[in-house]
């Protein structure tokens, strides 16, 4: 409907992907819900971060997992879990402040192209 509105192709007005996609054509797109707007602005928002945090969550205990196993495979004394969490979590803080900087989008960009790629492949 909007590519509609502006006279060119779907595939032109979602060329951008990436969060260029959920945060400009979709918050566009909430004016056709007409007094529901500012609801589903928020209901959609919320959903974002609700993603979010579960894939937070998921990715923490994976690598969590993944550290626990690998100390008992070499022979360690397994950590508490309260220990490993808080080490897997401050790792990823940590590597998650580069996307705060300026060139934070677009080592986004960088990083969801090359991934994309090597998973896809």
């Amino acid at each position: 409907n909007m590519a509609f509105k502006d006279g060119v192709s779907v595939a032109e007005k979602a060329k951008s992907g990436g969060p260029g996609l959920a945060f400009i054509v979709i918050a566009e797109a909430m004016d056709s819900f007409g007094v529901f707007k500012n609801l589903m602005a928020v209901l959609f928002f919320v959903m974002l971060l609700t993603l979010g945090l579960d894939s937070a969550f998921a990715w923490t205990e994976t690598l969590v997992s993944i550290m626990d196993d690998t100390m008992a495979m070499k022979g360690y004394n397994r950590l508490p879990t309260w220990k490993s969490s808080l080490i897997v979590s401050t790792a990823l803080f940590l590597v998650g402040l580069v996307y705060t900087t300026r060139m934070g989008n677009e080592v986004l960009d960088v990083v969801d192209h090359y991934v994309g790629i090597l998973f896809l492949l």
